[in-house]
């Protein structure tokens, strides 16, 4: 991949010098072996009349020549000697060196800026030599300098790249080349300039100096050659203890291992603005995202399931980590019970669309981002067109019809999946991708029942445990779209709150499990999922409507399976309550401790109907024939949609209304 300057492109990511050689021959080879497009030399060597002078080599080689100001101590020298050398040259290129004093051979900051910014004004383009201050070099580039070139250590000495870190934080702020200059000693070195990011590395000394320039030139190309694929390949992480490469079991293929990265999901943007280099700084420093990662953040594009618990952190922070595009499906509404975990939602978007009210959200954090809301549902008829329109989906949903139906879409479209869930005070999480290790199904290969675990409004949920899982999933994704550090494959990830313990379990790909062909197994679950969030999964024989209890109030015990803190809200007058936990140890006795004489009729309810219904089925099988048992369709909230009244509870579990004794 060439480099540009000045619209000039270049191959070789090598840049000769020239001093140093002992004679022309030598250099002649050496700048041959290195294959090198660009050399610089100092406009004190140059003689236009003499037919063995390094210039009249460049030229025979076909090398571009970038004069030097070496040897200049002032902002006047230096401003001079490059306009000598567009005189002799014809070139408006020049690597702008004022130094400091003889020792060091350390650039002098004062004079070198002001040197960059007259020789800018000029018209020429400047190539920069600096010392390794992030700082100085920013105002270098601001001043209008093409090339950056901070010295890696003091020039000849050899001592390869003092500050690491200080390079790789003037290369992660740039926007223009940055060439690593000076004090390169040997191949690592320079390998190691192309690991931090550099453009490119110039050297002289080293190869010029070498007991076999020749071979030592061919060296430095490949390390430079071989630094910049390892810069984009991404490196794996440090680890303090050893982690095995592969593991195999018998004769058997080798699971994945947990060190297998993917590499990057997405190609970069072209560059960054000025703007998004301010608003990422942060990220632009860190190894292993720097300015490439940050650009295929911006190019990348998530599809988000769910703008609720889980949904709202991932969010938030796939916005501020500078996701390109970012699409929002859920067909919920913003209820006031959300907003002790749905961190993106506020009081006043109590009844809108939760899509309406993230996206109104995620512009607010950052109006020039993308973002598409879709108030539906996850379905059979519009996920595979979703997950193959999008570079990755995080899933936070809340029930397994839509968890397999994710699953099942990722497998025939080949897109990665992250997925969390949440019970009480744990919660799961994993990365799943066709291709590149095992999924769902190979660990959990059937649906299971949509009852089989509480829900949020059963069983609750810790509010601050969703932002524990939501960041952990949009730290997933930003390393799968980086290509960086151990992604969850092949490893599901789990975390106790209450104990504050994370633990990891690992599974591989069920080599007997038929592959995902289609989706009629997912969407008779989504049917039945859909069917009873609308209230047409229960037997309608089990139900009662408001208005047929109210007509007879009197023969039937009306029994409040809620919790104790829902009847501190609002409860209906004449309620028993008697939590749903109680009655799934106890059963049926529970509810004759309640009354002396047993009713015609026990009406149960809860908030909505689903766990009513849930008691219905729990006690039908213990319950004397005499009794009837029906759950309240639509709960509490029907009641209250009715216009009836309600009445705060002392939150006393069984205490009767007083139409039973």
């Amino acid at each position: 991949m060439t480099w540009n300057v000045d619209e000039v492109a270049m191959n070789s990511r090598l840049v000769m010098g020239t001093g140093g050689a002992s004679s022309l021959s030598i250099l002649e080879q050496a700048l041959e072996a290195s294959g090198t497009e660009l050399t610089t030399v100092a406009l004190r060597r140059y003689d236009g009349t003499a037919r063995d002078s390094v210039f009249a080599l460049l030229q025979r080689l076909g090398i571009r020549i970038l004069p030097n100001t070496a040897g200049c101590y002032t902002a006047r020298d230096a401003v001079l000697t490059a306009r000598l050398a567009r005189e002799a040259l014809e070139t408006n290129w020049v690597k702008l060196e004022v130094i400091a004093d003889e020792e060091t051979l350390l650039p002098a900051p004062v004079e070198l800026f002001q040197a960059a910014e007259e020789l800018v004004l000029d018209g020429f383009t400047v190539f920069a030599y600096t010392n390794d201050d992030p700082a100085l070099a920013k105002r270098l580039e601001d001043a209008g300098v093409a090339v950056v070139m901070p010295a890696g250590a003091p020039i000849g000495s050899g001592l390869g790249i003092l500050n690491p870190h200080n390079i790789e934080t003037i290369v992660s702020r740039a926007q223009v080349p940055v060439i690593l200059d000076a004090g390169i000693g040997t191949a690592s070195d320079a390998a190691l300039a192309m690991e931090l990011g550099c453009t490119a590395v110039l050297l002289a000394s080293a190869v010029t100096r070498a007991h076999d320039a020749r071979a030592m030139a061919r060296a430095m190309s490949l390390a430079v050659e071989s630094g910049h694929l390892a810069a984009h390949a991404g490196r794996i992480p440090k680890r303090p203890l050893a982690l095995a490469s592969s593991t195999f079991d018998g004769d058997g293929d080798p699971e994945m291992s947990a060190v297998d990265n993917p590499g990057p999901l997405v190609e970069p943007l072209d560059s960054l603005s000025p703007r998004e280099f301010e608003r990422y700084a942060r990220h632009l420093s860190l190894p292993g995202i720097g300015v490439e990662g940050q650009r295929r953040l911006r190019a990348a594009s998530a599809l988000v399931i769910g703008a609720g618990g889980l949904g709202a952190p991932v969010l938030h922070y796939l916005a501020a980590a500078g996701i390109g595009t970012i699409t929002i499906i859920d067909d919920d509404v913003v209820e006031a019970s959300n907003l002790q975990r749905q961190v993106l939602h506020r009081g006043a978007d109590i009844g809108r669309a939760k899509v309406d009210s993230a996206r109104d959200a995620l512009l607010r954090l950052d109006p020039l981002l993308e973002v598409h809301a879709v108030a539906k549902r996850l379905s059979p008829a519009n996920v595979l067109e979703l997950f193959a329109s999008h570079d990755l989906v995080l899933d936070g949903a809340d029930n397994f019809a839509t968890r397999y139906l994710s699953n099942d879409a990722a497998e025939l479209t080949g897109t990665p999946l992250i997925w969390g869930t949440i019970l009480s005070l744990r919660r799961t999480g994993e990365h799943l991708r066709s291709g590149h290790g095992p999924m769902l199904r190979d660990l959990f290969p059937d649906i299971p029942e949509a009852d089989s675990v509480p829900n949020c409004a059963e069983g609750g949920v810790l509010g601050v445990l969703c932002g524990t899982i939501g960041s952990a999933m949009a730290t997933e994704a930003v390393k799968l779209i980086c290509g960086i550090g151990t992604p969850l494959i092949g490893r599901l990830l789990r975390y106790d709150a209450l104990e504050s313990d994370y633990s990891t379990l690992r599974f591989s790909p069920d080599p007997d499990r038929e592959p995902v062909t289609d989706l009629a197994e997912v969407a008779v679950a989504c049917a039945a999922a859909r069917a009873e969030a609308d209230g047409d999964g229960a037997d309608r024989r089990d139900e009662i409507g408001v208005d047929e209890y109210l007509a007879d109030p009197s023969s039937a015990l009306l029994i409040d399976v809620r919790a104790d803190w829902e009847r501190h809200l609002a409860s209906i007058p004449g309620s028993v309550h008697l939590p749903l936990g109680v009655l799934q140890v106890e059963g049926w006795p529970a509810v004759e401790t309640l009354v002396t004489l047993l009713p015609r009729e026990v009406v149960i309810h809860c908030k909505s109907g689903a766990r009513s219904a849930q008691a219905v089925q729990l006690l039908r099988d213990a319950a004397p024939e005499s009794v009837r048992l029906r759950s309240l369709d639509g709960g509490i909230d029907a009641w209250s949609a009715s216009e009836h009244e309600t009445v705060q509870s002392s939150g006393q579990t069984a205490v009767s209304g007083s139409h039973h004794t």
